[in-house]
Protein backbone atom coordinates (compact mmCIF):
# COMPACT_ATOMS: atom_id res chain seq x y z
CA UNK A 1 0.00 0.00 0.00
CA UNK A 2 1.17 3.51 -0.64
CA UNK A 3 0.01 7.09 -0.13
CA UNK A 4 0.60 8.73 -3.45
CA UNK A 5 1.89 12.27 -3.28
CA UNK A 6 0.61 13.81 -6.49
CA UNK A 7 3.41 16.39 -6.70
CA UNK A 8 6.31 14.11 -5.96
CA UNK A 9 5.38 11.04 -7.94
CA UNK A 10 4.26 12.55 -11.23
CA UNK A 11 6.47 14.19 -13.83
CA UNK A 12 4.58 16.51 -16.15
CA UNK A 13 6.42 18.43 -18.81
CA UNK A 14 4.94 21.60 -20.23
CA UNK A 15 8.21 22.09 -22.03
CA UNK A 16 11.37 20.22 -22.81
CA UNK A 17 13.72 23.07 -22.02
CA UNK A 18 14.08 25.65 -19.31
CA UNK A 19 12.78 29.14 -19.88
CA UNK A 20 15.16 30.95 -22.21
CA UNK A 21 17.06 33.48 -20.16
CA UNK A 22 19.13 35.38 -22.71
CA UNK A 23 16.68 38.26 -22.28
CA UNK A 24 15.16 37.38 -18.92
CA UNK A 25 17.79 39.18 -16.86
CA UNK A 26 17.55 42.40 -18.86
CA UNK A 27 13.77 42.39 -18.62
CA UNK A 28 13.73 41.78 -14.88
CA UNK A 29 16.27 44.50 -14.13
CA UNK A 30 14.49 47.09 -16.26
CA UNK A 31 17.36 47.26 -18.76
CA UNK A 32 19.69 48.37 -15.96
CA UNK A 33 22.80 46.21 -15.82
CA UNK A 34 26.40 47.13 -15.06
CA UNK A 35 27.93 48.98 -18.03
CA UNK A 36 31.50 48.46 -19.18
CA UNK A 37 33.92 50.88 -17.58
CA UNK A 38 35.84 53.37 -19.67
CA UNK A 39 37.09 56.92 -19.91
CA UNK A 40 34.02 59.17 -19.77
CA UNK A 41 33.29 62.77 -20.64
CA UNK A 42 30.15 64.86 -20.36
CA UNK A 43 29.73 67.09 -23.40
CA UNK A 44 33.47 67.42 -23.82
CA UNK A 45 34.36 67.70 -20.13
CA UNK A 46 35.73 64.94 -17.93
CA UNK A 47 33.02 63.08 -16.04
CA UNK A 48 33.92 63.16 -12.36
CA UNK A 49 31.23 60.67 -11.32
CA UNK A 50 29.30 63.30 -9.38
CA UNK A 51 25.81 62.07 -8.52
CA UNK A 52 24.36 65.34 -9.75
CA UNK A 53 25.87 65.18 -13.24
CA UNK A 54 23.81 66.44 -16.19
CA UNK A 55 24.25 66.25 -19.93
CA UNK A 56 25.37 63.70 -22.52
CA UNK A 57 27.97 61.32 -21.13
CA UNK A 58 30.13 59.40 -23.59
CA UNK A 59 32.50 56.63 -22.44
CA UNK A 60 35.22 54.96 -24.55
CA UNK A 61 37.11 51.73 -24.02
CA UNK A 62 40.51 52.45 -22.49
CA UNK A 63 42.37 50.20 -24.93
CA UNK A 64 40.66 50.17 -28.32
CA UNK A 65 38.93 53.56 -27.79
CA UNK A 66 35.57 52.34 -29.09
CA UNK A 67 32.50 53.96 -27.63
CA UNK A 68 31.01 51.75 -24.88
CA UNK A 69 28.18 54.05 -23.77
CA UNK A 70 26.27 57.20 -24.61
CA UNK A 71 23.74 58.19 -21.95
CA UNK A 72 21.92 61.39 -21.12
CA UNK A 73 21.86 62.47 -17.47
CA UNK A 74 19.85 64.98 -15.53
CA UNK A 75 20.72 65.70 -11.92
CA UNK A 76 22.42 62.31 -11.53
CA UNK A 77 19.67 60.29 -13.20
CA UNK A 78 19.45 58.80 -16.67
CA UNK A 79 17.06 60.71 -18.88
CA UNK A 80 16.21 60.19 -22.55
CA UNK A 81 17.54 57.72 -25.09
CA UNK A 82 20.97 56.14 -25.03
CA UNK A 83 22.95 52.92 -25.22
CA UNK A 84 25.69 51.11 -23.37
CA UNK A 85 27.61 47.79 -23.46
CA UNK A 86 27.61 45.37 -20.58
CA UNK A 87 30.51 43.14 -19.57
CA UNK A 88 29.34 40.45 -22.02
CA UNK A 89 29.78 43.01 -24.81
CA UNK A 90 26.06 43.14 -25.43
CA UNK A 91 24.66 46.53 -26.42
CA UNK A 92 21.54 47.73 -24.63
CA UNK A 93 19.54 50.47 -26.34
CA UNK A 94 16.84 52.09 -24.21
CA UNK A 95 15.08 55.25 -23.21
CA UNK A 96 15.03 56.37 -19.59
CA UNK A 97 12.83 58.68 -17.57
CA UNK A 98 13.87 59.67 -14.10
CA UNK A 99 16.47 56.85 -14.21
CA UNK A 100 13.84 54.20 -15.09
CA UNK A 101 13.45 52.45 -18.43
CA UNK A 102 10.48 53.85 -20.32
CA UNK A 103 9.28 52.58 -23.71
CA UNK A 104 10.95 50.11 -26.10
CA UNK A 105 14.37 48.60 -25.39
CA UNK A 106 16.65 46.33 -27.40
CA UNK A 107 19.61 44.09 -26.64
CA UNK A 108 22.16 43.25 -29.35
CA UNK A 109 24.60 40.34 -29.25
CA UNK A 110 28.36 40.64 -29.40
CA UNK A 111 28.02 40.07 -33.16
CA UNK A 112 25.57 43.01 -33.32
CA UNK A 113 22.56 40.78 -34.00
CA UNK A 114 19.26 41.78 -32.42
CA UNK A 115 18.86 39.44 -29.47
CA UNK A 116 16.01 40.84 -27.36
CA UNK A 117 13.04 43.15 -27.74
CA UNK A 118 11.18 44.42 -24.69
CA UNK A 119 9.14 47.34 -23.46
CA UNK A 120 8.97 49.12 -20.12
CA UNK A 121 6.82 51.47 -18.13
CA UNK A 122 8.39 53.09 -15.09
CA UNK A 123 11.12 50.45 -15.14
CA UNK A 124 8.73 47.48 -15.24
CA UNK A 125 8.18 45.14 -18.17
CA UNK A 126 4.91 46.16 -19.83
CA UNK A 127 4.77 43.84 -22.86
CA UNK A 128 5.89 40.32 -23.78
CA UNK A 129 9.65 39.93 -24.02
CA UNK A 130 10.85 38.63 -27.38
CA UNK A 131 14.09 36.67 -27.76
CA UNK A 132 15.33 36.15 -31.30
CA UNK A 133 17.61 33.81 -33.21
CA UNK A 134 20.47 35.37 -35.17
CA UNK A 135 18.35 35.10 -38.34
CA UNK A 136 15.64 37.22 -36.73
CA UNK A 137 13.14 34.41 -36.10
CA UNK A 138 11.42 34.19 -32.73
CA UNK A 139 13.25 31.96 -30.25
CA UNK A 140 11.13 32.69 -27.18
CA UNK A 141 8.45 35.03 -25.90
CA UNK A 142 7.37 35.39 -22.30
CA UNK A 143 5.63 37.76 -19.94
CA UNK A 144 7.09 39.38 -16.85
CA UNK A 145 4.76 40.57 -14.09
CA UNK A 146 6.08 42.65 -11.18
CA UNK A 147 9.63 41.50 -11.97
CA UNK A 148 8.48 37.87 -11.84
CA UNK A 149 7.91 35.46 -14.70
CA UNK A 150 4.29 35.52 -15.79
CA UNK A 151 2.15 32.71 -17.12
CA UNK A 152 2.55 33.16 -20.85
CA UNK A 153 5.62 31.77 -22.58
CA UNK A 154 6.57 29.95 -25.73
CA UNK A 155 9.94 28.60 -26.89
CA UNK A 156 10.69 27.57 -30.44
CA UNK A 157 13.33 26.01 -32.65
CA UNK A 158 14.46 27.89 -35.73
CA UNK A 159 12.11 25.81 -37.88
CA UNK A 160 9.15 26.88 -35.71
CA UNK A 161 8.73 23.67 -33.72
CA UNK A 162 7.53 24.30 -30.16
CA UNK A 163 9.85 23.14 -27.36
CA UNK A 164 8.00 24.73 -24.42
CA UNK A 165 4.53 26.22 -24.05
CA UNK A 166 2.52 27.86 -21.30
CA UNK A 167 -0.38 29.89 -22.62
CA UNK A 168 -1.44 33.11 -20.96
CA UNK A 169 -4.82 34.80 -20.91
CA UNK A 170 -4.23 36.34 -24.33
CA UNK A 171 -2.00 35.90 -27.34
CA UNK A 172 1.47 37.38 -26.86
CA UNK A 173 2.90 36.93 -30.35
CA UNK A 174 1.68 35.61 -33.67
CA UNK A 175 3.50 32.35 -33.01
CA UNK A 176 1.32 31.41 -30.01
CA UNK A 177 -2.02 32.30 -31.58
CA UNK A 178 -2.71 28.86 -33.08
CA UNK A 179 -0.88 26.67 -30.49
CA UNK A 180 -2.85 28.27 -27.65
CA UNK A 181 -6.17 27.99 -29.46
CA UNK A 182 -6.81 31.72 -29.48
CA UNK A 183 -8.38 31.21 -32.88
CA UNK A 184 -11.24 29.41 -31.12
CA UNK A 185 -10.13 25.95 -32.18
CA UNK A 186 -8.78 23.18 -29.95
CA UNK A 187 -5.05 23.13 -30.63
CA UNK A 188 -3.01 19.93 -30.39
CA UNK A 189 0.60 20.84 -29.60
CA UNK A 190 3.39 18.31 -30.01
CA UNK A 191 6.53 19.36 -28.15
CA UNK A 192 10.05 18.78 -29.44
CA UNK A 193 13.46 18.45 -27.87
CA UNK A 194 16.42 20.68 -28.67
CA UNK A 195 17.47 18.08 -31.25
CA UNK A 196 14.23 18.59 -33.16
CA UNK A 197 12.82 15.17 -32.28
CA UNK A 198 9.37 14.63 -30.82
CA UNK A 199 9.17 14.08 -27.09
CA UNK A 200 6.35 12.26 -25.33
CA UNK A 201 4.40 15.38 -24.53
CA UNK A 202 1.25 16.48 -26.34
CA UNK A 203 -0.99 19.20 -24.91
CA UNK A 204 -4.39 20.50 -25.97
CA UNK A 205 -5.34 24.17 -25.61
CA UNK A 206 -8.39 26.31 -26.33
CA UNK A 207 -8.58 30.05 -25.78
CA UNK A 208 -5.33 29.87 -23.84
CA UNK A 209 -6.57 27.21 -21.42
CA UNK A 210 -5.13 23.74 -21.01
CA UNK A 211 -7.78 21.07 -21.54
CA UNK A 212 -5.75 17.86 -21.85
CA UNK A 213 -2.19 16.56 -21.67
CA UNK A 214 -0.66 13.32 -22.90
CA UNK A 215 2.78 12.54 -21.49
CA UNK A 216 4.57 9.90 -19.37
CA UNK A 217 5.15 9.41 -15.65
CA UNK A 218 8.54 8.93 -14.00
CA UNK A 219 8.63 5.29 -15.05
CA UNK A 220 7.86 6.10 -18.67
CA UNK A 221 4.27 4.84 -18.54
CA UNK A 222 1.71 6.64 -20.73
CA UNK A 223 -0.21 9.24 -18.75
CA UNK A 224 -3.21 11.39 -19.65
CA UNK A 225 -4.51 14.35 -17.69
CA UNK A 226 -7.93 15.84 -18.29
CA UNK A 227 -8.68 19.32 -16.97
CA UNK A 228 -12.45 19.46 -16.24
CA UNK A 229 -12.18 23.19 -15.56
CA UNK A 230 -9.92 24.50 -18.34
CA UNK A 231 -7.59 27.13 -16.96
CA UNK A 232 -7.45 25.51 -13.53
CA UNK A 233 -4.14 23.76 -14.15
CA UNK A 234 -3.95 22.40 -10.59
CA UNK A 235 -7.25 20.51 -10.85
CA UNK A 236 -7.25 17.46 -13.11
CA UNK A 237 -8.13 13.79 -13.56
CA UNK A 238 -5.19 11.49 -14.26
CA UNK A 239 -5.02 8.07 -15.88
CA UNK A 240 -1.77 6.10 -16.19
CA UNK A 241 -1.60 3.00 -18.36
CA UNK A 242 0.37 -0.22 -18.22
CA UNK A 243 2.53 -0.91 -21.26
CA UNK A 244 -0.22 -3.24 -22.54
CA UNK A 245 -2.62 -0.28 -22.66
CA UNK A 246 -4.74 -1.21 -19.65
CA UNK A 247 -5.26 1.21 -16.76
CA UNK A 248 -2.59 1.07 -14.07
CA UNK A 249 -3.62 4.04 -11.87
CA UNK A 250 -6.49 6.55 -11.93
CA UNK A 251 -7.07 9.46 -9.56
CA UNK A 252 -8.22 13.08 -9.29
CA UNK A 253 -6.39 16.11 -7.99
CA UNK A 254 -7.94 19.35 -6.76
CA UNK A 255 -5.70 22.34 -6.17
CA UNK A 256 -2.67 20.03 -6.37
CA UNK A 257 -4.06 17.73 -3.67
CA UNK A 258 -5.41 14.22 -4.09
CA UNK A 259 -9.19 14.26 -3.82
CA UNK A 260 -11.57 11.31 -4.05
CA UNK A 261 -10.70 7.70 -4.96
CA UNK A 262 -7.30 6.57 -6.22
CA UNK A 263 -7.33 3.14 -7.84
CA UNK A 264 -4.54 0.86 -9.02
CA UNK A 265 -4.96 -2.20 -11.23
CA UNK A 266 -2.86 -5.16 -12.34
CA UNK A 267 -1.91 -5.63 -15.99
CA UNK A 268 -4.82 -8.05 -16.23
CA UNK A 269 -7.25 -5.38 -14.99
CA UNK A 270 -7.70 -6.64 -11.40
CA UNK A 271 -8.28 -3.93 -8.81
CA UNK A 272 -5.37 -4.01 -6.36
CA UNK A 273 -5.72 -0.78 -4.40
CA UNK A 274 -8.44 1.76 -3.71
CA UNK A 275 -7.80 4.73 -1.45
CA UNK A 276 -10.19 7.60 -0.84
CA UNK A 277 -8.55 10.98 -0.20
CA UNK A 278 -9.64 14.34 1.12
CA UNK A 279 -7.14 17.14 0.56
CA UNK A 280 -4.25 14.67 0.18
CA UNK A 281 -5.11 12.81 3.41
CA UNK A 282 -6.42 9.23 3.15
CA UNK A 283 -9.84 8.50 4.62
CA UNK A 284 -10.12 4.80 3.82
CA UNK A 285 -8.19 2.18 1.90
CA UNK A 286 -8.67 -1.34 0.59
CA UNK A 287 -5.95 -3.58 -0.82
CA UNK A 288 -6.69 -6.73 -2.79
CA UNK A 289 -4.92 -9.96 -3.68
CA UNK A 290 -4.45 -10.86 -7.33
CA UNK A 291 -7.28 -13.35 -6.88
CA UNK A 292 -9.58 -10.42 -6.16
CA UNK A 293 -10.05 -11.11 -2.43
CA UNK A 294 -9.61 -8.37 0.15
CA UNK A 295 -6.06 -8.24 1.54
CA UNK A 296 -6.18 -5.22 3.84
CA UNK A 297 -8.73 -2.66 4.94
CA UNK A 298 -7.99 0.58 6.78
CA UNK A 299 -10.37 3.34 7.79
CA UNK A 300 -10.44 6.14 10.30
CA UNK A 301 -12.09 5.57 13.66
CA UNK A 302 -14.78 7.93 14.95
CA UNK A 303 -12.23 9.94 16.95
CA UNK A 304 -10.46 10.78 13.67
CA UNK A 305 -7.10 9.89 15.20
CA UNK A 306 -6.99 6.11 15.41
CA UNK A 307 -7.24 3.77 12.43
CA UNK A 308 -9.19 0.55 12.33
CA UNK A 309 -7.22 -1.93 10.24
CA UNK A 310 -7.89 -5.50 9.21
CA UNK A 311 -5.65 -7.85 7.25
CA UNK A 312 -6.83 -11.04 5.59
CA UNK A 313 -5.30 -14.29 4.39
CA UNK A 314 -5.62 -15.05 0.69
CA UNK A 315 -8.39 -17.53 1.53
CA UNK A 316 -10.52 -14.64 2.81
CA UNK A 317 -10.16 -15.38 6.53
CA UNK A 318 -9.21 -12.67 9.00
CA UNK A 319 -5.49 -12.38 9.76
CA UNK A 320 -5.21 -9.20 11.90
CA UNK A 321 -7.83 -6.94 13.47
CA UNK A 322 -7.15 -3.93 15.65
CA UNK A 323 -6.54 -0.21 16.11
CA UNK A 324 -3.50 1.65 14.87
CA UNK A 325 -2.13 5.16 14.28
CA UNK A 326 0.01 6.64 11.52
CA UNK A 327 3.76 6.49 11.95
CA UNK A 328 5.16 9.88 12.95
CA UNK A 329 7.79 9.39 10.26
CA UNK A 330 5.23 8.75 7.49
CA UNK A 331 2.39 11.19 8.08
CA UNK A 332 -0.31 10.78 5.45
CA UNK A 333 0.92 7.30 4.51
CA UNK A 334 -0.62 4.04 5.60
CA UNK A 335 2.26 1.89 4.38
CA UNK A 336 3.51 1.38 7.92
CA UNK A 337 1.08 1.69 10.83
CA UNK A 338 1.85 1.74 14.55
CA UNK A 339 -0.22 -0.41 16.91
CA UNK A 340 -2.30 1.55 19.40
CA UNK A 341 -4.81 -0.33 21.56
CA UNK A 342 -6.01 -3.92 21.13
CA UNK A 343 -4.77 -6.02 18.19
CA UNK A 344 -5.91 -9.59 17.46
CA UNK A 345 -4.04 -12.01 15.20
CA UNK A 346 -5.46 -15.20 13.68
CA UNK A 347 -4.12 -18.31 11.95
CA UNK A 348 -4.95 -19.10 8.32
CA UNK A 349 -7.66 -21.51 9.44
CA UNK A 350 -9.34 -18.75 11.49
CA UNK A 351 -8.17 -19.59 15.03
CA UNK A 352 -7.16 -16.79 17.42
CA UNK A 353 -3.37 -16.81 17.95
CA UNK A 354 -2.66 -13.59 19.87
CA UNK A 355 -4.38 -10.82 21.78
CA UNK A 356 -2.03 -7.88 22.18
CA UNK A 357 -2.37 -4.48 23.84
CA UNK A 358 -0.21 -1.58 22.68
CA UNK A 359 0.56 1.99 23.52
CA UNK A 360 2.61 4.03 21.04
CA UNK A 361 3.66 0.79 19.36
CA UNK A 362 4.92 -0.84 22.54
CA UNK A 363 3.45 -3.68 24.60
CA UNK A 364 1.32 -2.17 27.34
CA UNK A 365 -1.34 -4.08 29.28
CA UNK A 366 -2.51 -7.69 29.17
CA UNK A 367 -1.25 -10.02 26.42
CA UNK A 368 -2.44 -13.51 25.52
CA UNK A 369 -0.96 -16.14 23.23
CA UNK A 370 -2.81 -19.34 22.26
CA UNK A 371 -1.95 -22.88 21.20
CA UNK A 372 -3.06 -24.03 17.76
CA UNK A 373 -5.91 -25.82 19.56
CA UNK A 374 -7.25 -22.46 20.74
CA UNK A 375 -6.34 -22.96 24.40
CA UNK A 376 -4.41 -20.31 26.31
CA UNK A 377 -0.62 -20.88 26.24
CA UNK A 378 0.95 -17.69 27.61
CA UNK A 379 -0.50 -14.82 29.61
CA UNK A 380 1.54 -11.66 30.15
CA UNK A 381 1.29 -8.13 31.47
CA UNK A 382 3.52 -5.31 30.21
CA UNK A 383 4.06 -1.66 31.13
CA UNK A 384 5.71 0.37 28.36
CA UNK A 385 7.35 -2.70 26.83
CA UNK A 386 8.64 -3.95 30.20
CA UNK A 387 7.24 -7.25 31.49
CA UNK A 388 5.57 -7.35 34.89
CA UNK A 389 3.96 -10.82 34.90
CA UNK A 390 3.99 -14.01 32.86
CA UNK A 391 2.08 -17.28 33.21
CA UNK A 392 2.60 -20.30 31.00
CA UNK A 393 0.22 -23.25 30.57
CA UNK A 394 0.53 -26.69 29.03
CA UNK A 395 -1.83 -27.81 26.20
CA UNK A 396 -4.25 -29.29 28.76
CA UNK A 397 -4.61 -25.95 30.56
CA UNK A 398 -2.37 -26.74 33.55
CA UNK A 399 -0.36 -23.80 34.93
CA UNK A 400 3.37 -24.57 34.53
CA UNK A 401 5.13 -21.30 35.28
CA UNK A 402 4.40 -18.02 37.07
CA UNK A 403 6.78 -15.06 37.11
CA UNK A 404 6.26 -11.56 38.48
CA UNK A 405 8.67 -8.65 38.21
CA UNK A 406 9.34 -5.35 39.94
CA UNK A 407 9.66 -2.07 37.97
CA UNK A 408 13.42 -2.51 37.76
CA UNK A 409 13.04 -5.95 36.13
CA UNK A 410 14.04 -7.99 39.18
CA UNK A 411 12.06 -11.15 39.94
CA UNK A 412 9.58 -11.05 42.83
CA UNK A 413 9.69 -13.65 45.61
CA UNK A 414 7.41 -16.65 45.06
CA UNK A 415 7.99 -16.70 41.30
CA UNK A 416 8.95 -19.99 39.71
CA UNK A 417 12.70 -20.34 39.47
CA UNK A 418 13.52 -21.87 36.08
CA UNK A 419 16.39 -21.21 33.72
CA UNK A 420 15.96 -20.60 29.99
CA UNK A 421 17.63 -23.95 29.32
CA UNK A 422 15.15 -25.75 31.57
CA UNK A 423 12.21 -24.10 29.85
CA UNK A 424 13.53 -25.02 26.42
CA UNK A 425 14.13 -28.62 27.47
CA UNK A 426 10.62 -29.00 28.89
CA UNK A 427 8.94 -26.91 26.16
CA UNK A 428 7.46 -24.55 28.74
CA UNK A 429 6.07 -21.22 27.37
CA UNK A 430 6.22 -22.58 23.82
CA UNK A 431 3.10 -22.62 21.63
CA UNK A 432 4.41 -25.09 19.02
CA UNK A 433 3.73 -28.22 21.07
Amino acid sequence: MRCLNALASILVLIGSSALADECNFYAKTGAKVSPRSGDCTIEGKASDGDDGKSGLERCVHREDKRIVSELNWKNGKREGSGFYYDYNDRRIVATFKNDLAEGPAQVFSKENKLLCQMEFKEGQSSAPVRELFANGKLKAAFEITDNREGRGRIELLEDGKVTSLQCGSRSMVAEDLAPCGFDGKVARVQLYGSDGKEIRNVSYWQNGKLTKMETVDRKGLPMTRIYPQPGEDNTYDTEILHKNGKVFRAYSTKKNRLEGPLREFSEEGTLLLETTYEQERPLSQNQYFMNGKLKRSVKKAKDGKQLIAQEFWDNGKLKTDGTFVESQYQRGSWDSLVEEGRVMRYSKDGLLQEERSYREGRFDGDQKIYFASGKLAVEQRYVKDEIRMMKCYDPSGKLELTEEYFEDGSLKAGSTEMSEKERATQGICRVDR
